[in-house]
């Protein structure tokens, strides 16, 4: 039923399920339904979202290339990636690189950025004082703290390590141990 003055509503009600069918006798590939929004005739309004014949959706965008395929930015409280089989996975891309924020509570700012530009990844964290942690089965195994890094006790490395090079004189090393944990770095050039 459509009513309304100024507005107009669509309204189905008690009809059980509707539907949107698009090229009814199968002889197109290219058909979809938009939802517009401005002049009176469709070939004049600006497309806002479109679904097309193969089941790709395009919301800003009226050439999806994927399932879900949005220009613009996207609000969310939970994605979740869940194959069958193989591995699910999240791709990141841009000219320049790409980055990933996490941040508490949201903002245009970052407490700790993901970053690659092709050559490498880096972790930072906004502020003075933040840690970086990496943890096995939730005990911490190696800590960077602003320019101190702590390695767990018994922490082993079954390959080479390159803690980098040393530019800035005067050079210290601090190794700390105590117990029974012994501490042995090897050095090599």
């Amino acid at each position: 039923k459509l009513s309304g003055g100024s507005n107009v509503d669509l309204q189905l009600g008690h009809w059980g399920n509707a539907h949107i069918l698009i090229d009814t006798d199968g002889n197109d590939s290219n058909r979809y339904f938009a939802v517009s929004h401005g002049n009176a005739t469709a070939g004049s309004a600006t497309e806002l979202m479109r679904v097309q014949e193969n089941g790709y959706v395009g919301i800003g965008t009226n050439s999806p290339s994927t399932i879900l395929d949005v220009a613009g930015d996207i609000t969310a409280e939970r994605l979740n990636l869940n194959k069958a089989s193989g591995y699910a996975s999240i791709e990141v891309g841009g000219p320049s690189g790409a980055f990933i924020d996490m941040k508490t509570p949201f903002s245009d700012d970052f407490d700790a950025r993901l970053i690659t530009d092709g050559d490498g990844l880096d972790i930072i964290m906004a502020g003075s004082g933040k840690d970086i942690s990496l943890k096995t089965n939730g005990t911490e195994r190696f800590k960077v703290q602003d320019a101190l890094i702590t390695v767990a006790p018994k922490a082993s490395f079954t390959t080479s390590v390159n803690i980098g090079s040393v530019t800035n004189s005067p050079a210290e090393l601090n190794i700390v141990r105590g117990g029974d944990d012994a501490a042995l770095i090897n050095f090599s050039e």
